[in-house]
């Protein structure tokens, strides 16, 4: 062989190491490769805002000695919807069951949009990460429980759209970056993670969140006790709202890259379930609201007495875990005219009584084993009397992506 064939071998091979080198963890085509040839759930780690995709690199590590393949994305912090879409194309690239993971607030509201109508998102792990509800921003529910030093410490820095409009990105003070969100990280890597921060917009944090994907996908939740970005209690709340397994740990808010064990251990426990056969659509047995009829309450100081008073007890039954979707139904009178309940029909022609179901928007969830549950329900939702009227409460149950079949009981509430 020749000096100058040796020469060029040498040459392709440094290339193809300093390329492979600058991919890194971030490498979403090879990731991808490797997802199809496993058995195993494909592990899709989303970044916050003022971080990058290297900050899962212990994580990923870890998730890939067991088995898993693994996708780190790029989140590209720009738009939420926009940010949303780019990670759900990445979900449509992959083949077979999904575990799908954000960090911090950002990353968690980027998660709870991109995994809706995706059936192979089996499970979503929330990292000290927000879990909007829909029509919540980032913003607001970032400053709804007092204690983050994270506003303070944000630097506003203004750039030019396409088109000439104006834009702001948000950085971290570089100088604040440790003690707001890494304080115990080891200070030279804390420097670096501050050095390499991404910014987000803020039209991205103020950008209302759509239906939230963990109504209907089981989730996971890492509360980081030490967090001075995103209060304990606000993850506390949120991950109760989506009825998540939660655990929690000592950490600040940059928990895989102070935690990262703790973190793939979490992933771990999530993907157990996505990796098992999914189980068969579980079913309401029955669902009964005892007693059926609820006083309205009165507005003023005594809305929260008369509240407590018109508490009833819902009892059902499920014949496998499943998390439970209580939604209500407002049955308006109408006529029945060809096969169809209408408000109101032309005179002569034969006309009887009907109900015309209409579905309010708000909702809520319990997560429960098989077997019969109980709770109180106050003739209220979203902490808002209902109008006197009759309704139909339906319980909705899902597992492992399946929903089963609902349970109906109707319910009056009186003036």
């Amino acid at each position: 062989m020749g000096a100058g064939t040796v020469a060029r071998r040498a040459l392709r091979s440094a290339v193809l190491a300093a390329v492979v080198a600058s991919v890194g963890v971030a490498a979403v085509p090879a990731a991808s490769a490797s997802a199809k040839t496993s058995s195993a759930p494909t592990v899709v780690l989303v970044h916050a805002a003022w971080a990058h995709p290297p900050s899962w690199s212990s994580v990923a590590s870890q998730l890939r000695r067991h088995g898993h393949p693994v996708v780190v994305a790029d989140n590209p912090l720009r738009t939420l919807a926009g940010d949303a879409a780019f990670i759900a194309g990445v979900l449509k690239g992959i083949e077979g069951p999904i575990v799908l993971v954000g960090h911090s607030s950002y990353g968690g509201s980027v998660i709870t949009n991109a995994a809706a109508g995706n059936p192979d998102v089996e499970a979503l792990v929330y990292v000290a990460a927000f879990a909007p509800e829909r029509g919540e921003t980032t913003f607001a529910l970032g400053t709804r429980f007092p204690g983050s030093l994270l506003p303070a410490s944000l630097v506003p820095l203004p750039f030019m759209r396409a088109g000439g409009a104006i834009g702001v990105d948000l950085y971290v003070n570089p100088l604040l970056y440790a003690a707001v969100l890494a304080h115990d990280v080891a200070a030279r890597e804390a420097a670096a993670m501050a050095a390499a921060q991404r910014p987000v917009t803020l039209a991205a944090l103020t950008e209302p969140s759509q239906a939230p994907a963990w109504r209907r996908i089981p989730s996971w939740y890492l509360v980081a006790r030490g967090d001075r970005a995103l209060p304990p209690a606000a993850q506390r709340f949120m991950a109760a709202r989506a009825g998540a397994h939660a655990v929690e740990v000592s950490s600040s808010h940059s928990v895989p890259v102070a935690r990262p064990k703790a973190v793939a251990q979490l992933i771990l426990a999530a993907a157990r379930p996505a990796a098992a056969p999914p189980p068969a659509a579980p079913r309401g047995a029955w669902l009964r609201v005892s007693p059926p009829t609820f006083r309205a309450a009165r507005s003023g100081p005594s809305v929260k007495a008369a509240a407590a008073r018109t508490g009833g007890r819902v009892s059902y039954t499920l014949d496998a875990a499943a998390v439970v979707r209580f939604t209500l139904q407002r049955l308006t009178p109408g006529r029945r005219l060809g096969g169809r309940c209408v408000r109101a029909a032309p005179r002569g022609r034969t006309r009887t009584r009907c109900s015309s179901p209409v579905q309010l928007r708000s909702s809520f969830t319990r997560r429960r084993p098989a077997g019969r549950d109980r709770f109180t329900f106050t003739g209220r939702l979203a902490g808002r009397s209902l109008k006197p009227g009759r309704y139909r409460l339906v319980a909705t149950p899902i597992a492992g992506g399946r929903v089963g079949m609902p349970a109906r009981a109707g319910l009056r509430i009186a003036p």
